[in-house]
């Protein structure tokens, strides 16, 4: 049951943003922006959870697949949707809000995955969960810019 649900949280999520989401990205971008957001998640996911074990996924089987959705599908996409949201505004304010937004937006999928049973904090505390989800956003940020920058230059020396 709870598998079925975030299978369709995250179909929803997908086709939202690629159905109506702003498409000034290209689909390279777009990809490679998805594969950076997912590495430094599946790292961290498996040093605090193997290594550490400060985070324990539920024994369930049908439960951590539902975790390794979210944790391959959903939180990439989320980090797409704020990069193409962050590159497309020009108020300061705004890219901090919608910084302070995502941010809040992944800590509390990672709490609603607590409270469904999907993992345990077991040696965690709270703010750690907001400063390592505003870390991925801060280190998504630098990367966009810096691919941004050679992957059109590439496209004005071919055009």
């Amino acid at each position: 049951m709870i598998l079925s649900i975030f299978i369709l949280l995250n179909l929803m999520v997908f086709i939202f943003f690629f159905i109506f989401g702003k498409k000034e990205l290209h689909i390279l971008e777009v990809t490679a922006y998805f594969f950076f957001a997912g590495i430094p998640v599946q790292n961290l996911s498996a040093l605090l959870c193997l290594d550490l074990e400060w985070i324990t996924i539920s024994s369930s089987q049908s439960l951590e697949w539902a975790e390794v959705i979210n944790r391959s599908v959903l939180i990439p996409i989320l980090v797409v949707w704020f990069l193409s949201l962050f590159i497309h505004t020009f108020s300061s304010y705004k890219k901090l809000g919608y910084l302070l937004f995502f941010t809040c937006l992944l800590t509390g999928i990672e709490y609603l995955s607590e409270s469904l049973g999907l993992l345990n904090h077991a040696h965690w505390q709270f703010w750690w969960s907001f400063a390592l989800n505003a870390c991925l956003l801060f280190i998504a940020i630098p990367f966009m810019f810096f691919f941004r920058s050679h992957f059109y230059k590439g496209i004005k020396k071919y055009v």
